[in-house]
């Protein structure tokens, strides 16, 4: 538990107030620090770590047997907890839960099935029903558009030439699915051919010139042999 909450008029509550009177705010800083300690742990901690924890002396060791004696600190079988502070977490996350339960609901009701379009909601027949041959289409379509981003990453990934991604993203969208399939056969023929990435086309003008069409043609980076020392 990171933080914890308590009431904005937790000062009016009868055995903060007799905390209070007894040993001001000595006393109310006392009790508070233990309740970060408590909650920092979210279980009961030995009441001797706890004390040497709180650097707890003679001094405050009257006001921590007040506050024991008052219900405000709770020590069993050698452990400190605080059951008003339990009750308080166990209170919260009911109520969180049950926040999130009436949020969760609040959204089914409002939405809409996830494959299904905001124009075939609209699509009823002349008695009223929905068209389900309408509908089915539509799932076909967002399926294969929801497919499209994974493939140029395929694409982008193996080509490996970082540039001009969103150019690249662009194009790749108005090529039909046909040059989406040949092109992810032909990279990896290119890539062979040229395994010098400086060697490559730019992604973008292998997109824009459809070199997928072109035969595969040997790299034009020099040999060895070739190369003069």
């Amino acid at each position: 538990m990171k933080y914890f909450l308590h009431d904005t008029n937790a000062f009016q509550d009868e055995k903060i107030s007799e905390l209070y009177m007894a040993f001001g705010y000595e006393g109310l800083g006392l009790f508070y620090t233990t309740l970060e300690r408590l909650a920092a742990q979210e279980k009961p901690i030995k009441t001797v770590v706890l004390k040497k924890q709180l650097d707890v002396g003679r001094r405050l060791e009257k006001c921590w047997t007040f506050m024991e004696s008052i219900g405000l600190l709770c020590t069993k079988n050698g452990e400190t907890l605080s059951v008003r502070m339990l009750s308080y977490v166990e209170t919260y996350e009911e109520k969180r839960k049950k926040d999130a339960e009436r949020k969760s609901q609040q959204r089914d009701k409002q939405g809409v099935p996830k494959n299904v379009r905001k124009e075939s909601r609209g699509s009823h027949n002349a008695k009223g029903k929905v068209n389900k041959d309408k509908v089915n289409k539509d799932n076909t379509n967002d399926a294969d558009a929801s497919s499209v981003p994974d493939l140029f990453e395929q694409f982008y990934d193996t080509y490996d030439k970082k540039v001009d991604r969103k150019k690249c993203q662009a194009k790749w969208g108005k090529l039909k699915p046909e040059d989406h399939k040949a092109i992810l056969e032909h990279v990896p023929l290119y890539i062979k051919e040229h395994p010098d990435v400086n060697y490559r086309k730019n992604p973008l003008s292998y997109l824009n010139g459809a070199v997928w069409l072109d035969p595969i043609k040997p790299s034009s980076r020099p040999t060895e042999k070739e190369m003069v020392y």
